[in-house]
């Protein structure tokens, strides 16, 4: 798939805001898209991540069931999400590249003058907030499931080796004291994956939050030059009261000379 950055439109639209003392609004369009390709390439990873974990999960024999059922939810939750993040980036894909090429053409046919129209690219930053959301909920709820899963790990080990140091005690042996800490084959065969998954979604939430960002400056930054362009176009006061005046004495009638004389002759 094309980068958003290596978009003609997009790379176009850059150039010409360049060199039309729009420089500011160049670079954020170019953070835009660096950000947003970031955040593809991180998706495609957790995806990659995502099915490991299925991949392991479906390959362990898991003697507690309870703990499989807790991952199989997590993990059908994730797939969902991850649907609706993608379904959502290919969105503002489509918008921005959409966006930059209107832009352009406009320019075509009114001139740079149009580039004040450049906030129109605004409703992007609302789909970027509903990614972000997705994906700071998701690593909420891998990180819940992870714990969860720890816990109930050391719990196992914990009554197992309590069990296992009855047995002894029955055949007059000392008690034998197992580190619960570490891990069972359970928790390195499919945890591994999972803790994987969290670091690619952290990383993907800090992408959001930083395209976010970027279209946040990009909207005020627009809007800021529109103000300055109606500014510029708005006549001062004294020019108004100026052109008032004149305006007034044009259309004032012109003074009868012959009336004026006869009423001197008098």
């Amino acid at each position: 798939m094309e980068t958003l950055y290596g978009n003609d439109a997009i790379q176009e639209l850059m150039k010409l805001l360049a060199e039309n003392d729009r420089k500011n609004q160049a670079e954020d369009i170019s953070l835009l898209s660096w950000y947003m390709d970031g955040l593809e390439q991180q998706y495609n990873a957790a995806l990659k991540e995502l099915q490991e974990v299925k991949t392991q999960l479906a390959e362990v024999t898991e003697a507690q069931p309870e703990r499989k059922n807790i991952l199989q939810s997590m993990v059908e939750t994730l797939e969902n999400r991850m649907q609706d993040i993608r379904e959502t980036m290919d969105s503002v894909r489509e918008t921005v590249c959409t966006w930059a090429q209107n832009v352009l053409e406009e320019v075509k046919e009114r001139g740079v003058l149009a580039l004040d129209k450049i906030a129109s690219v605004t409703g992007i930053k609302e789909k970027l907030e509903n990614i972000q959301e997705n994906l700071q909920q998701s690593v909420a709820d891998v990180k819940d499931t992870v714990s969860n899963l720890e816990n109930m790990g050391r719990e196992l080990r914990e009554a197992g080796n309590h069990v296992r140091n009855a047995g002894r005690a029955a055949v007059g042996k000392q008690a034998h004291r197992i580190d619960t800490e570490k891990e069972g084959l359970f928790q390195k065969a499919v945890l591994a994956p999972v803790r994987g998954m969290e670091g690619l979604l952290s990383r993907m939430n800090n992408s959001a939050l930083s395209a976010i960002g970027a279209a946040e400056r990009l909207e005020h930054l627009s809007e800021a030059v529109r103000e300055v362009r109606a500014v510029d176009k708005k006549p001062s006061i004294r020019q108004a009261l100026a052109q008032k005046k004149a305006e007034a004495a044009q259309a004032a009638p012109a003074p009868d000379r012959d009336h004026k004389r006869r009423e001197a002759a008098l």
